[in-house]
């Protein structure tokens, strides 16, 4: 395969069981980064001791103990944060791979997604789908839709430039695939590329369903593709109230308050999430959801 230049970055705070792992698999990859920086968000664990044996290949930032955080968008900072110090050691990237500090990648994960954009080069925004760990193991997560998973994620260099600036909202990472998918690129995960989650997935407070409720409906999702994406978190902690409560906060969000993006975007994602429950509604889709 041509060489090919791509940076990568990872937000932890308080990971010590996990960022060891998380960082060893970034770096044996068999087309490993130009660049790799770690943002060290005020760790009070063991996290800035494990972090310091990576270095040089790794570039920590250390925010202090007590930083300021900002509920929604304190993920993206981190971000933006971690990606500009990235193109300062490395302005030629190609590819930008963020990843979750509970994360584990396949040895060839890199190289199997930069075949997908050799492909289909308009592939803006990618990924890989998880395996989350159970009690003996992991098990593979269902994707019910084509949502491109944040915990590790790659943008192509052009479509990276096309979504400055980013929101600083709840549900940014959502935003970010409509944009892509506004500005002509394809936005999609490939269930022959996985990554392992070290925590297990599907659990949440009520406060997090609440706020996610908040944010689709700001976002603009479809009535449908919401109601459904609710059914499919029945069974998700707090199981029936947390998607009691996602629903709810959906429907009962924005009574009174300006809208936050202008009508094209909003009547492009209403369009774009029908479309995705409309595609999901199939019998063999949901032979195969009911059958896991």
């Amino acid at each position: 395969m041509t060489p090919v230049n791509y940076v990568a970055v990872t937000p932890c705070k308080n990971e010590e069981m996990t960022i060891g792992k998380c960082v060893k698999s970034v770096l044996n990859q068999t087309i490993p980064p130009k660049a790799y920086v770690v943002v060290n968000d005020g760790s009070t664990d063991k996290t800035s001791e494990i972090l310091s044996s990576f270095k040089p290949q790794v570039t920590v930032i250390s925010r202090p103990v007590g930083s300021t955080r900002t509920r929604g968008s304190h993920h993206r900072n981190l971000l933006l944060l971690s990606s500009k110090h990235a193109t300062e050691l490395e302005p030629e990237w190609e590819f930008l791979i963020t990843i979750d500090a509970d994360e584990i990648l396949t040895p060839d994960y890199m190289e199997k997604i930069i075949q997908k954009t050799k492909d289909d080069p308009k592939l803006g925004i990618t990924s890989g789908i998880p395996y989350s760990k159970i009690d003996g193991g992991y098990r593979k997560i269902y994707n019910a839709s084509n949502n491109v998973w944040n915990g590790a994620r790659v943008y192509q260099r052009a479509c990276w430039r096309d979504l400055h600036p980013i929101p600083s909202i709840q549900g940014w990472d959502m935003w970010v695939q409509f944009e892509a998918v506004r500005k002509g690129w394809n936005v999609r995960p490939y269930d022959d590329i996985n990554f392992y989650e070290e925590r297990p997935w599907g659990g949440a407070t009520l406060g997090y369903w609440i706020r996610r409720g908040f944010a689709r409906k700001r976002l603009g999702f479809s009535t449908l593709t919401h109601l459904l994406t609710c059914v499919m978190r029945l069974t998700h902690k707090p199981v029936i109230l947390g998607a009691v409560a996602f629903f709810l906060s959906f429907l009962l969000y924005g009574t009174g308050t300006p809208k936050y993006f202008d009508e094209d975007y909003y009547q492009f994602v209403k369009r774009h999430t029908h479309t995705f429950a409309l595609n999901w509604l199939t019998i063999p889709r949901i032979m195969k959801k009911i059958g896991r």
